[in-house]
């Protein structure tokens, strides 16, 4: 059985696998040094439960999913039927959290400094953040920038309706009016956390390519490929990043 949830699911250009096994290191990690049996993890922006949840409700996790999609969270409860699984659209004001989970999130909101600064205080001092951020001027955000430009992302939701229907596949609920609104590079995200009383411990970098279109062209085998010459190249050539970042104390007392 694995250690958390269900068996990964085949990589793709956009790092899911990677993401997942960097996300379920870091939750087996947490477990074992703080020794509980059971830890708390707030999946800050769950969607659908497709991306996260699926593969980390069980084993030891009471996981708590917050999203503000409706159609998402729908999907997501319908999906995920556990006693380990809660949904909603506000954190729940009483608990405070092993992990938060920041899977492609930060870069939608307006202002993350307000929203990490309220989580510092709902997050364990021996906690951690953990998520994954595209690089602003990575490989990804220009495609999507050239996408505009040419009038392509108008023909994006046009090639997955025709895909649905040839694979005879379900249409799945998913935030498509949140856009980008932050584009971080490696030293602004690293000042978004000093600022909010965090520090970046562990930062890793993705995907090379995560291109939409070669997505739908390209076998798993090509995006693990993809996924491992990530590794080999410096941070600002690469799509986006993973990292896990902590609380900074003073003298072991939490302060910002």
């Amino acid at each position: 059985m694995a250690p958390f949830g269900r068996m990964l699911p085949p990589e793709n250009l956009f790092g899911r696998t990677k993401k997942l096994r960097f996300l379920r290191d870091h939750l087996e990690r947490i477990r074992s040094v703080t020794k509980r049996s059971t830890i708390k993890v707030l999946d800050f922006g769950c969607g659908n439960g497709e991306a996260v949840c699926q593969y980390i409700v069980g084993n030891g996790v009471q996981y708590y999913g917050v999203d503000v999609h409706p159609p998402s969270l729908d999907r997501a409860r319908s999906m995920i039927r556990s006693p380990a699984a809660s949904f909603s659209h506000e954190v729940p004001g009483n608990e405070r959290f092993d992990v938060i989970v920041y899977a492609d999130v930060l870069e939608h909101l307006a202002h993350p400094e307000e929203l990490l600064v309220d989580h510092r205080e709902r997050l364990e001092d021996d906690g951690i953040l953990v998520g994954s951020v595209p690089n602003g001027k990575g490989w990804f955000e220009i495609e999507k920038s050239m996408y505009r430009a040419t009038g392509l992302d108008r023909m994006l939701p046009h090639l997955g309706r025709i895909k649905r229907k040839i694979f005879h596949q379900e249409r799945k609920p998913y935030n498509r009016d949140s856009g980008h609104l932050q584009f971080f590079t490696k030293s602004t995200l690293s000042k978004l956390f000093v600022s909010t009383g965090f520090r970046i411990e562990d930062f890793q970098n993705w995907t090379v390519l995560a291109s939409p279109i070669l997505d739908r062209l390209c076998p798993s085998s090509v995006a693990e490929i993809d996924a491992r010459l990530a590794d080999r190249l410096p941070y600002w050539m690469v799509s986006g990043w993973l990292f896990t970042a902590r609380k900074q104390l003073v003298d072991g007392v939490n302060k910002p």
